[in-house]
């Protein structure tokens, strides 16, 4: 199969037919057509819809999932893949490498590929190549066969280690060892017989081997800092030289050799090449007879003090890394240059495998990280398809997606507190005239918290009765939907909840007997419920809002006192941090998505009740007190109206009264109105997006 590369989901993807809800991003239709106006000649062509989502997490190569209970038996399915990497931090030290090679692939004009922001020209000389017989990653290596090879790059200051910290790092593999006393395998080199800097390398001392480093501080003279180590023929091996100060290491695999050497002075500034694979080019008793791999010099950084694990991964191209999905490239099974191998297992399963040699996307100045962190595989089933007379080839009909999470119009305002707990939900809008009073959808309480569910019910979770529940109900606004769920992770109350992915939502800190830091993934059934800790500062009376399509933002609240933080968390908890100054202290407020990456949080309570709102971020910069938004109150619930409004309704008032009334907010508050009437009066209740659409 060709390697046709990756394509970039976007929101404005062209579809027609329903919406059905895919992937926890965005909306994926459940037919596609082609008109039959235009040249083709009558007709159309239309497909089934997605018989099976699965969302497959932390993917790395050769990760296998067998997708079951599908129809395959008339073989008319089709898988697609999207790839979905979070933004993080790949290599904080990115910008100081002064070089980094993969040896995965040449260039257009047949060269080894510096991957380092300076993108050196190296090359090649003797008999030294790219090699697929032996590698630690990326399907090659280089490969020198000790008969004088090398590689080579012009001097640059970029080299000139100077009296600064440094890393040099590669990955080798030995097809023999220096044969006699007094040779030895270079792997980095940036020295001549008279203008000499520094070099490393593998050297055979009397039949004893030892891991060198030599350098000079003028050009002529050198110092020798080394350990023994008899590396194995035919073994990869991991090996770094770092300095620290006036600290030379040595490591192999991750854990240092010897002790740590002691180095004085600057490193000349030469004017030498750098070499790698040989030294003083490619004298015959300094050459390297194997393998390298991900080689790496970082510059003014000592990446390693102390044992690590060895990278399991190839090093990054970037520092940096945004949110971003691709669409895979999907082949058979043994297929290779695509990302995705399928193979059908029977009438009912099929296995997905991510290969190793996928083609991987470029972002900035390199290429994402190995390992993806979300795949959503999405089986077609065509079994419905009719084909009419001819395809036509003219005139797509056309319609753009809307993110999910944004695509309501109305809310469910459910359950709460009058005199006495209750078990009641409304339908609102922002005039107040779809509200009804609908009862017996879940056992009666208040200080719960709710989240979209699909674009018509709501999951009310949690809460208090008597005492704290582990409960959950699937509600629409006829009640009819509702169940009483238990066990779906720790009883508590005030906490907060956000729609996950499009069938799920995470409930998320709380109090139980004390202020907790928890977060569960929980569906209607209760079987993906975890108790995840250690999301950030343990609170209740928070609120949370959805961040794009797997994650939440938990926001303000109150410790023993009212906090301004926000953290952006997802079901493992990994991506929590506190972010302070986002607006007034508070608690006892609510918070509802806004776009596709903010969150307005709004109302609520300081040493009073307040009528403000701040629109949010992961970082908090956007983040700013408008005032007079609608009646100021407290206990209140909110759920988002439209991409970027939010109902905010019910709750408590200043004068210690519930009220009936909601108001329709932006970020600048002039769309604010108190509107009455929408139903029974209450507080401590919760609010979700509901949309028929």
């Amino acid at each position: 199969m060709p390697a046709l590369g990756k394509t970039k989901v976007s929101p404005s993807l062209i579809s027609t037919g329903s919406l059905f809800l895919g992937t926890s991003s965005y909306a994926v239709t459940a037919s596609f057509a082609l008109n039959s106006s235009g040249g083709g000649g009558g007709g159309s062509v239309q497909t089934g819809s997605i018989a099976k989502q699965t969302v497959w997490t932390n993917v790395t190569s050769g990760s296998t999932n067998t997708i079951t209970s599908l129809n395959l038996s008339s073989n008319k399915w089709d898988v697609s893949v999207v790839e979905e990497w979070d933004a993080a931090t790949l290599d904080q030290y990115y910008n100081s490498c002064s070089l980094l090679c993969h040896f995965d692939s040449l260039n257009p004009s047949g060269r080894f590929i510096d991957n380092s922001r300076n993108n050196f020209k190296i090359t090649s000389s003797g008999d030294a190549k790219l090699s697929t017989s032996q590698y630690k990653f990326g399907g090659a290596s280089a490969y020198f066969d000790g008969t004088i090879d090398y590689l080579l790059i012009p001097d640059n200051n970029a080299f000139e280690l100077g009296s600064s910290d440094f890393t040099l790092e590669s990955f080798v593999y030995f097809v023999t060892l220096p044969s006699s006393n007094g040779y030895y395998s270079t792997i980095i080199s940036k020295w001549s017989s008279s203008n000499n800097s520094y070099f490393i390398y593998l050297y055979n001392n009397a039949g004893t081997y030892q891991l060198y480093l030599t350098y000079s501080t003028n050009g002529t003279s050198n110092t020798n800092l080394g350990v023994n180590w008899t590396p194995n023929v035919g073994q990869w091996y991991h090996i770094a030289c770092v300095r620290s100060s006036t600290n030379v290491y040595f490591w192999v695999n991750g854990v240092q050799q010897g002790a740590t050497q002691s180095i004085s002075g600057t490193l000349y500034n030469g004017t030498a090449p750098l070499e790698i694979g040989a030294n003083i080019l490619g004298s015959s008793n300094t050459v390297l007879n194997g393998y390298l791999d991900e080689l790496r010099i970082t510059k003014g950084v000592a990446r390693y003090t102390a044992n690590f694990t060895p990278p399991s991964a190839p090093f990054p191209n970037s520092r940096n890394q945004v949110l971003t999905r691709y669409v895979g490239l999907v082949g058979g099974i043994d297929d290779k240059y695509v990302d995705y191998g399928v193979e059908k297992l029977s009438n009912s399963s099929l296995k997905l495998t991510r290969l190793t040699y996928p083609n991987q996307p470029l972002i900035g100045s390199g290429s994402l990280s190995g390992s993806v962190s979300r795949v959503y595989v999405n089986v077609l089933d065509y079994t419905n398809v009719s084909v009419t007379s001819s395809y036509a080839r003219n005139s797509l009909s056309a319609s753009y997606l809307i993110p999910t999470s944004n695509n309501t119009t109305k809310a469910i305002f459910g359950y709460g507190y009058t005199s006495a707990n209750v078990s009641m939900t409304n339908l609102v809008n922002n005039t107040g005239v779809v509200a009804t009073d609908t009862t017996g959808v879940g056992s009666a309480r208040s200080n719960l918290a709710a989240a979209g569910y699909g674009t018509d019910k709501a999951i009310f979770g949690y809460g208090y009765t008597t005492g704290n529940v582990s409960l959950t109900n699937l509600v629409s606004n006829t009640g009819v939907v509702a169940t009483d769920t238990t066990g779906i992770g720790t009883d508590r109350r005030s906490l907060a909840a956000s729609t996950y992915g499009n069938d799920k939502a995470i409930f998320g800190y709380g109090y139980t007997t004390g202020v907790v830091s928890i977060v569960n993934l929980v569906s209607n059934t209760g079987v993906v419920a975890t108790d995840t800790t250690g999301i950030g500062t343990a609170r209740y009376s928070p609120a949370a809002a959805r961040y794009g399509g797997d994650k939440a933002i938990f926001g303000y609240g109150t410790t023993g006192a009212n906090v301004s933080i926000v953290n952006l968390v997802s079901n493992i908890g990994v991506v929590a941090n506190d972010t302070t100054g986002i607006g007034t202290a508070r608690e006892s407020l609510s918070a509802a998505g806004y776009g596709g990456d903010k969150a307005i949080f709004g109302y609520g309570y300081t040493t009073g009740v307040v009528s403000m709102t701040n629109l949010v971020n992961n970082t908090g910069v956007v983040a700013n007190d408008v005032t007079g938004v609608g009646t100021a109150r407290w206990q209140l619930a909110a759920a988002g109206y439209g991409g970027d409004k939010a109902i905010f309704g019910y709750g408590y008032n200043s004068s210690n009264a519930v009220v009936s009334i909601t108001n329709l907010v932006s970020s600048t508050g002039v769309v604010a109105t108190d509107t009455t009437g929408v139903g029974t009066a209450r507080r401590i209740l919760a609010a979700a997006g509901y949309s028929t659409t």
